[in-house]
């Protein structure tokens, strides 16, 4: 009887206040869980009517780090109730976290860089651009990487501190671009008849925009030609095509007009008073 009255008397003082607390815990992250669920579904409604409702990165990023931090303050509240100290808690994970971070400094500076890319939004995946020292398509935006792919089908991967830390150019950062291209006549050849042939070349290619006009001008006097720099305006879609078939309409026709485009030359002076 003393065995079973003192079993009772443990059941009253431990295990049955235990078994409310651990009840209390459940509903604390039941309840917690159901409004991180309600504050996502709210936020991203939110973001798909602002102005960054086509970045599903930063999207997805804000949602996630929302969530996290009410489920953290939630886990908090219920270790609090079950009577352990959270303080104590809170600081030796404050001292591993320090330890930590020390130790993952380059991934957490690849975080932060990419935490700046996805806010700032210098490229869209589909860009060409220059970043980090190299040139590709933007494959994939991360938190941690960018992942290029080079026209000649290479994966190039770059942490986003090398990223965010360089030069990026963005080759398709607007709808229009103007190309440059650099000719060279000979001495002998009429300079105004050979802009005038590239003019009418340039006027009669329909991708070519009429706005900004396009410019044909003589940019300097080389060591064997006479250089002259073409700079019409095109669709960021057309730019390639129009460059290459430039290219080759410029020789045919200066070819058909009688203007040369000189050989590299050397003039060379003997002197026979040695």
């Amino acid at each position: 009887m003393d065995i079973r009255a003192k079993a009772l008397e443990w059941l009253e003082k431990n295990a049955i206040p235990m078994g409310g607390r651990l009840l209390a815990v459940l509903a604390i992250l039941l309840i917690g869980y159901i409004i991180a669920q309600i504050a996502v579904k709210i936020i991203r409604g939110a973001l798909k009517r602002s102005r960054v409702k086509d970045n599903v990165l930063l999207i997805k990023f804000t949602l996630g780090g929302i969530k996290w931090t009410i489920m953290i303050f939630v886990l908090i509240t219920a270790l609090a109730r079950l009577e352990i100290n959270v303080g104590a808690l809170i600081a030796g994970v404050g001292v591993a976290g320090f330890v930590i971070g020390f130790a993952l400094k380059d991934v957490l500076a690849s975080f932060a860089s990419g935490v700046l890319l996805i806010i700032r939004q210098p490229f869209k995946v589909g860009n060409f651009v220059q970043a980090g020292g190299e040139k590709g398509f933007i494959e994939e935006l991360n938190v941690f990487s960018t992942i290029l792919r080079t026209p000649d089908n290479k994966v190039i991967v770059l942490p986003n501190s090398k990223v965010w830390g360089d030069t990026i150019i963005n080759y398709a950062g607007y709808e229009t671009r103007r190309m440059e291209l650099k000719v060279g006549i000979s001495y002998s050849s009429n300079m105004d008849k050979a802009i005038a042939v590239v003019k009418n070349i340039i006027k009669k290619d329909k991708r070519i925009l009429k706005e900004p006009k396009p410019f044909v001008g003589v940019t300097g006097l080389g060591d064997s030609s006479v250089n002259l720099v073409v700079r019409p305006w095109v669709k960021l879609a057309d730019y390639w095509n129009v460059y290459f078939d430039l290219t080759k309409k410029v020789k045919e026709e200066f070819d058909k007009s009688g203007i040369e485009i000189p050989f590299p030359q050397r003039v060379i002076h003997i002197r026979k008073d040695f």
